[in-house]
This record gives structure tokens, sequence and C-alpha cells, in this order.
């Protein structure tokens, strides 16, 4: 509610109810892209990796 706030200013332009609702949609939709596009991809890492083996010089060998 809060990065909502700060981002779109807190505030409806429209004074029917109908566009306020899809007014919100439509905002909400984008700061969901937004924060999905500023995300690292996370990759999984496999089982056998093991930090007290080696660490990362023994996984990529």
């Amino acid at each position: 509610m809060v990065l909502h706030k700060t981002v779109f200013g807190g505030k409806v332009q429209s004074r029917r109810f109908e566009n306020q609702a899809t007014e919100l949609l439509c905002q909400y939709a984008m700061l969901n892209r937004m924060i999905q596009r500023g995300q690292p991809l996370s990759v999984p890492v496999s089982a056998s990796f093991n930090l007290n083996q080696g660490g990362c010089l023994s996984y990529f060998h």
C-alpha cells in the first residue's frame, strides 16, 4: 500500500466508482510488473552442491 501511494500519489482521478476500481486494478497491475522486473532471476541449485566440500570451485569443475 505504501509503495502504491508513493508511485501513484495515493489518489484516483476518476469520479465514478466503477472507473475508480478499473483505475486501481490497472495501477496495481503496473506496480506488479515493475516489482517483477526489478527482482533478480532465481536459479535452483542441485542437491549435490555442498559448501563444506570445496564450495563453488568443486561445483564448477
